[in-house]
């Protein structure tokens, strides 16, 4: 492709100049440079061995190929469609003016013509309708096409498939130079009658490709579109209506469809268009049926930047790494919980690992409690009726928990769904457990501890079966320790026994938590710690406070040694010399606790304690020595001068303002 040689209007490059495109009242001659650049590209012209020339019909153009042709010996065929832009009102006005009315956004003149005039569009049109009728007219000859600077611009990205917004923002490097010569590159593309690319039938059907068989590739005319298909998927699988016609009548419509919500347009359209042509009347799938009840759409996954996911952008963490980091568990229950349905989903690492900290590692840390103090050999109840309060409440609350899960899976709400698992693990970890720890590491009788296990056990079976679709791997592993055998998945999914679940229970349990934690604000507030025991609280629900299973659970988690009624709540933050005793005596004993975590001992393996301290405390030791050897699991315990000796974990720290050592041993 050629743009004419330089003409008088060319040389004047500013934005003052004015606009010739009428054939027919403007000449524009060459001026001496623009003949003699022409001329000195004639060996290349030679070299390229031109069969045909087409030039605009312009006086610029056909001085140009008359120049060429008389060289060549090669007739001009002079062609309309290769003019310049029609201009319209603009015509003899500066450049300066013409932009103007396009704002100078060069994108506007697409669309946007002047009065009796033409925009880009168009010009388009006529210059792809021009190619497209040589290429398939003269096929393999080498073809030379001379004409203006925009309809070159336009005819060099429109060949090569670029969307007009492309082609406006790079119009300074497709638009040629007065005298330029460029190959054009014309790509093997599907256009449609407006010269723009177009994948979509009758266009794409022209598109062929050599085959190294020496055949022609071509597409195949039995697939109709891609789409269509989709949607003929409820029938087309089971070969209906020629096969397993009562099967897919019997099933029709679908329950419920997932995909991403870019289907609306595709997949769940043609669906609905389907269905709708094939129940117009009944032949056996009903009369205008849906082709689905319901649709679950998930949004487009993104990363923490907000944008869709890139390899070249790396704005999302590596799914091998946040997979061996936290498992697959943790990235499917945080998609699942993080976004409501239909809306996009932001990738990120450190929302993940919170997922795995405040869920898989709650469930999975709620199930080694159990591993830790359970006996073996007590099996797994398959139905229980608690008596202790606790045990009621929580029992009560799994079967709630597994009602209002059915309940919102049944209405397709999977995101609400899954995130009450937080809620009850929550209640749990952070009240059932913690409130039932002495039952297991210091019961006051063997039963005491058996009838705990066995709610214990039915509770996280049951839970680990509810929260199996959401979290798989972690449930099966729990599940097998549990119960071994076949997969958790091929259980049916839990119901509820409405005949457990008292709500009244749940409801003054909740306010049982809620009292616990304004008692344990106003503890932080004086400054005192929660190991520290105090003497009494008073609230203002009677009813708790007359309760005594409740309220002796209020006072065990905030550790006072009773709950009174009263006006408002009020700590009671005196310290008698006995609760000051009682709070040093539990410092020691959370002080040895650690130390056995430290040493890795087992709950039921004893040690040896030696400790050297103040006269004062040791006589505090001595004196409660039965109580913390039954605390802390100590066959015996020794008052010594500290010396050279080998101990498991040592440690030296302070007690109500005296230093002590400490040192244990496996007996």
């Amino acid at each position: 492709v050629l743009r004419h040689g330089e003409t008088k209007h060319n040389l004047n490059h500013n934005s003052g100049q004015a606009i010739y495109t009428d054939a027919e009242n403007q000449k524009m001659p060459l001026t001496q440079r623009g003949e003699s650049d022409i001329k000195q590209l004639a060996p290349r012209f030679r070299k390229a061995k031109i069969d045909l020339i087409f030039s605009s019909d312009f006086y610029r153009t056909s001085q140009t190929a008359s120049i060429i042709g008389r060289d060549l010996g090669i007739k001009i065929i002079y062609d309309k469609r290769l003019r310049d832009i029609n201009a319209g009102s603009f015509k003899g006005k500066s450049l300066k003016d013409y932009f103007a009315y396009f704002n100078n956004d060069h994108l506007k003149r697409f669309t946007q013509e002047p009065p009796q005039g033409e925009n880009l569009n168009q010009v388009k049109k006529r210059m792809m309708d021009f190619l497209l009728n040589i290429d398939k007219k003269y096929l393999h000859k080498n073809i030379l096409i001379i004409s203006h600077g925009d309809p070159l611009w336009i005819l060099k990205g429109a060949s090569q498939g670029l969307s007009n917004e492309k082609m406006s923002a790079n119009r300074s490097s497709y638009l040629p130079q007065p005298g330029q010569l460029d190959a054009l590159q014309f790509k093997n593309l599907p256009f449609d009658v407006q010269g723009g690319l177009d994948l979509h039938r009758p266009f794409v059907d022209k598109i062929t490709f050599p085959c190294a068989c020496g055949g022609t590739m071509k597409r195949t005319l039995e697939v109709f579109d891609c789409w269509f298909e989709s949607g003929s998927m409820p029938y087309g699988q089971w070969h209906y209506p020629f096969q397993n016609k009562r099967l897919v009548e019997k099933t029709f419509p679908a329950d419920f469809i997932a995909e991403g919500i870019d289907q609306t347009r595709g997949w769940f359209y043609t669906l609905h268009v389907l269905a709708t042509a094939l129940t117009l009347r009944n032949i056996g799938l009903g009369k205008n049926q849906p082709a689905f009840k319901n649709v679950i759409v998930n949004g487009l996954v993104l990363g923490e930047d907000g944008k869709k996911l890139s390899k070249r952008l790396k704005n999302y963490p590596d799914p091998e790494i946040i997979f061996d980091k936290y498992g697959a568990d943790a990235m499917r229950y945080y998609l699942l919980t993080s976004t409501p349905m239909g809306e996009d989903y932001i990738v990120s690492e450190k929302r993940i690992a919170e997922t795995f900290r405040r869920t898989i590692l709650t469930l999975w840390n709620s199930f080694t409690f159990l591993d830790t103090y359970a006996e073996k050999k007590c099996l797994t109840p398959q139905s229980v009726r608690p008596k202790n309060i606790l045990d009621k409440w929580i029992v009560s609350l799994i079967n709630t928990f597994n009602q209002e899960i059915i309940n919102l899976l049944d209405k397709y709400e999977l995101t609400k769904a899954a995130r009450l698992l937080d809620d009850f693990l929550d209640n749990f970890s952070n009240w059932y457990i913690r409130r039932s720890r002495r039952r297991f590491q210091k019961p006051v009788n063997p039963s005491e501890k058996k009838e705990a296990q066995k709610i214990y056990s039915f509770v996280i079976l049951k839970l680990v079966k509810i929260a199996a679709p959401f979290l798989p791997f972690l449930t099966e592993e729990i599940y097998q320790h549990l119960e071994k055998g076949h997969s958790i998945h091929l259980n049916d999914y839990p119901e509820p026994d409405k005949k457990l679940i008292d709500r009244k229970l749940e409801e003054k349990m909740f306010l049982v938590r809620q009292l616990a934690a304004e008692g344990l604000a106003q503890r932080a507030k004086a400054g005192i710690k929660v190991r520290q025991p105090l003497e009494k609280l008073i609230i203002d629900n009677k009813l708790v406070a007359a309760d005594k299973g409740l309220a002796d659970l209020l006072a065990k988690e905030v550790n006072v040694k009773k709950i009174i009624w009263g006006k408002k709540i009020e700590l009671d933050t005196s310290l008698s010399p006995s609760l000051k005793v009682e709070g040093t005596l539990r410092d020691l004993i959370r002080f040895i606790q650690e130390m056995r975590k430290d040493g890795r001992l087992k709950p039921k393996e004893k040690i040896y304690l030696r400790y050297s301290t103040g006269s004062n405390l040791r006589k505090l030791i001595a004196k409660s020595e039965s109580a913390i050897k039954t605390e802390v699991s100590a066959g015996q315990i020794e008052a010594a001068v500290k010396r050279k000796e080998v101990f498991l974990v040592e440690r030296e720290v302070k007690l109500d303002g005296q230093k002590i050592w400490l040192g244990i041993k496996k007996m």
